[in-house]
């Protein structure tokens, strides 16, 4: 069984596990999102349900 997510929740999840994905795999992941149209609600909404707020904040700062 493959559980699949919208684009939120796998950047959420890609974040959450950084320590376990390959840096070049997370970079390129986190800068396609935030180059094609990011829904910012959602994305800060998952990531204060994933206790990550932080860091998404700063994504966003940064990329945005």
């Amino acid at each position: 069984m493959v559980r699949l997510y919208d684009r939120e929740r796998c950047i959420c999840d890609l974040v959450r596990d950084k320590e376990q994905i390959e840096m070049q795999l997370y970079s390129q992941a986190i800068n396609d999102y935030f180059r094609t149209k990011p829904n910012s609600r959602k994305l800060l909404k998952y990531s204060k349900a994933f206790r990550i707020e932080e860091k998404i904040r700063t994504y966003m700062e940064v990329l945005l």
